[in-house]
């Protein structure tokens, strides 16, 4: 009997989770997304709509939700058969955590001028740095850092996408959640690298544009300094006399 295909499996268990609206052709937008080329652009020809919103029949959330998954899929791997995760680690906690990370960033960046963090390492989610607080009830499992990184990742991948960004986290942690818990890590790991394909996630078109304009201040810009460092090749005019006349 042939074996079920990760990435069928598991795009219908997402689409269950983030968009039970999609689920009938959840399968057919995940082997899209991991053709690649035109057929992954096709789907973002429409921006995602909210989890539960009130969008028209082509305007889908599914393909940006796998978008994201590919986007962390490094993070998720990583984070799969962790022997500190189990099935007590939850939606809730993993919420919090993502939450705490991203404030404790923002917090660290602000003293520097230069924009960079002002802890060692890897911050808050680093080696020998605190644990990201725990959710209300103590009987779930606090994330990983691993976990963390792979939340932020997607959750961010989600508002580049055009998602609010409290249902992007709250959407990142329940997914990610269920993921890294799985019994079967190996057919999740299958799932993430059927779904990237060949063709790895790219930057979102702003950031793309962004970055290309910013090379061209910066080419621009060294332009200017080079030639104002050069020195000045024109003749010397006419000289001018003890009363400021000119001599000829």
């Amino acid at each position: 009997m042939t074996a079920p295909d990760p990435l069928d499996t598991w795009s219908v268990r997402i689409a269950e989770r983030a968009a039970p609206g999609e689920r009938a052709f959840a399968a057919q937008t995940a082997r899209a997304y991991a053709a690649g080329g035109a057929s992954r652009r096709d789907l973002f020809s429409l921006p995602a709509r909210a989890p539960g919103g009130m969008g028209g029949g082509t305007v889908s959330l599914l393909p940006a939700v796998l978008d994201g998954l590919a986007y962390a899929a490094d993070s998720l791997r990583s984070a799969l058969g962790s022997p500190e995760l189990n099935n007590l680690l939850s939606a809730t906690a993993l919420l919090v955590g993502l939450r705490a990370q991203r404030s404790a960033e923002a917090a660290a960046r602000r003293p520097g001028e230069d924009g960079t963090p002002s802890g060692d390492g890897d911050g808050p989610v680093g080696e020998g740095a605190p644990a990201p607080p725990a959710a209300a009830d103590p009987r779930p499992a606090a994330p990983i850092p691993e976990t963390v990184r792979a939340a932020l990742s997607m959750s961010a991948r989600l508002r580049a996408r055009g998602l609010d960004p409290g249902e992007a986290d709250e959407l990142t942690a329940r997914l990610v959640a269920r993921l890294v818990t799985e019994d079967d890590p190996a057919e999740v790991a299958a799932f993430l690298d059927a779904l990237i394909g060949d063709e790895p996630p790219r930057p979102p078109d702003g950031r793309g544009t962004r970055y290309r304009k910013l090379r061209r201040l910066r080419s621009a810009a060294s332009g200017l300094l080079l030639r104002a460092g050069r020195p000045r090749t024109t003749g010397p005019g006419p000289s001018a006399g003890p009363e400021g006349t000119n001599q000829r």
